[in-house]
């Protein structure tokens, strides 16, 4: 499994928003508190998304190539 391009936006409230970037991915999106926070859930979002597309029988989509300066790189956790 390889690293999906997420979009990290920091809210008017501090909270960071996350949105995963690429065909297939629209629906895979979390927030943290801070940063580090937001990096966590990211990867947990992106191991249960994954998980449901397989339960589903649908095809998992191949990570994009989007980048960009709030842009990260997610590998998919089950932490």
């Amino acid at each position: 499994m390889g690293e999906y391009p997420a979009k990290f936006i920091r809210e008017e409230n501090g909270r960071y928003s996350v949105l995963f970037q690429g065909r297939g991915m629209e629906g895979c999106i979390t927030c943290g508190d801070n940063p580090e926070d937001a990096r966590k859930n990211a990867g947990e979002a992106l191991a249960l998304y994954i998980e449901t597309l397989k339960a589903a029988g649908e095809k998992v989509p191949e990570p994009s190539q989007v980048t960009g300066d709030d842009i990260l790189l997610i590998s998919p956790s089950a932490d």
